[in-house]
C-alpha cells in the first residue's frame, strides 16, 4: 500500500491546530479561589477518578508553562503556580522533589486554580483527547485493512456517523474523504 504522506502531514497539522482551540477568558481566579467549593465531591460534574479528572491530571504531569498559558489559555500566574507545584522546590522536572498532582483536591489547593482555571484545563484536556482520537482515526483510515465502521469502534466512537460528526466538529473532511485523500491513487 502507498500512503500519500503529504496529505497525512496536512491532516495532522490541521488536527494539531484544532486541539488548541479552547475558548479563553480574560478573567482569572483569585489566589484562594476553589473549584471544588463547599466540600462538593465534583467540579463541573467531574468526579475524582473520572475519565475527565484523569485526563486533566495526566496532562498536568508534563505540561509546560507555555502550553498551559497558550494552549489551555490559563492566566500566566495560574500556569506558573501549577508547574512550580509539580516541579517542587528545585523548580526542575524529573527530580526527587517533584510533586505530581494526584487529585482534583490537590489541584484545587494550588494558588490561582479556581473555577475559571479548572474549566479551561478541563476544556483543553477534552480537546486534546479528541485530537488524539482523531489522529489515530486518520492513521487507521490511511490503511484499507479496516472498514470505516471498524476504525470508528477502535477509536471509541459508536458509529461511522459519530466519527463523522467528530471530524466535522474539528473542521476536518469526512472519514470517507480522508481515506480517499491519504491513500495514493495507485492503490485504488
Amino acid at each position: 500500500m502507498t500512503i500519500n504522506f503529504q496529505a497525512c502531514t496536512l491532516l495532522f497539522t490541521a488536527l494539531s491546530m484544532s486541539a488548541g482551540c479552547v475558548a479563553g477568558d480574560e478573567e482569572s481566579d483569585g489566589i484562594d479561589d476553589s473549584f471544588l467549593g463547599e466540600g462538593k465531591a465534583d467540579a463541573f460534574g467531574v468526579r475524582e477518578g473520572s475519565t475527565d479528572a484523569l485526563a486533566v491530571l495526566a496532562m498536568l504531569r508534563t505540561a509546560s508553562v507555555e502550553e498551559l498559558d497558550d494552549g489551555a489559555e490559563l492566566a500566566s500566574h495560574a500556569a506558573k503556580a501549577i508547574v512550580r507545584h509539580r516541579q517542587g522546590p528545585d523548580r526542575t522536572d524529573g527530580t526527587e522533589d517533584d510533586d505530581r498532582i494526584e487529585s482534583l483536591t490537590e489541584l484545587d489547593a494550588i494558588p490561582y486554580v479556581g473555577p475559571i482555571a479548572f474549566r479551561l484545563l478541563l476544556d483543553y484536556a477534552r480537546a486534546t483527547v479528541v485530537a488524539v482520537r482523531l489522529r489515530l482515526a486518520a492513521l487507521l483510515l490511511s490503511a484499507r485493512e479496516a472498514t470505516i465502521a471498524e476504525v470508528a469502534q477502535r477509536v471509541g466512537y459508536g458509529s461511522v456517523d459519530a466519527l463523522g460528526r467528530a471530524f466535522r466538529d474539528a473542521g476536518l473532511p469526512s472519514p470517507h474523504a480522508i481515506r480517499e485523500l491519504v491513500i495514493s491513487p495507485r492503490t485504488r
